[in-house]
């Protein structure tokens, strides 16, 4: 069961567009590498939503969930995966994690772009309002109604890092 959720989680971000990460570029340990699949759709999510907040201020009240906004979510996403690991592994997984949702987030930034100044707004607007809101409520409502699975996740991805 444990399985098919982790499975569930990355197809659906993956379908989502929120995971694009070349494993050849992860550090040699897969658990440093899925501590950065767990935390780049809220880095994700983070930059989108900080996008689409600075065109539309109501954009974080809009798409809050039952403890916040998606900056707390994102920061708890971000504090649950630092904790226990070494400075070294925390910074590697801290730049990787920003790396793919930066890439990600431009890629589809990238493409709202127009020669003319009010189409892109327009674009931006239409993609704010519908994607990256439906993205932003699934992920919080995902996060709240499945946190523990997600803790399981980050258990099971950190006791495997951890020496014998």
């Amino acid at each position: 069961m444990r399985d098919e959720f982790s499975k569930r989680i990355i197809a659906t971000a993956t379908l989502a567009g929120l995971i694009a990460v070349p494993t050849s570029s992860l550090a040699t340990s897969p658990d440093l590498g899925m501590l950065t699949r767990l935390l780049a759709p809220a880095n994700r999510m983070l930059m989108i939503g900080n996008v689409c907040a600075l065109h539309d201020p109501s954009f974080l009240t809009e798409t809050a969930g039952k403890r916040g906004d998606l900056r707390f979510y994102a920061q708890e996403v971000k504090d649950e995966v630092s904790q226990g690991l070494s400075d070294a592994e925390n910074l590697l997984v801290l730049r990787q994690a920003a790396d793919v949702a930066k890439a990600g987030a431009l890629k589809a930034i990238r493409s709202l772009r127009s020669d003319n100044q009010d189409a892109e707004l327009s674009a931006i607007n239409a993609w704010c309002d519908t994607v990256v809101k439906s993205l932003v409520r699934e992920y919080i409502r995902s996060h709240d109604d499945r946190h523990a699975e997600f803790e399981l996740l980050l258990r099971r991805a950190k006791a495997r890092a951890a020496p014998d």
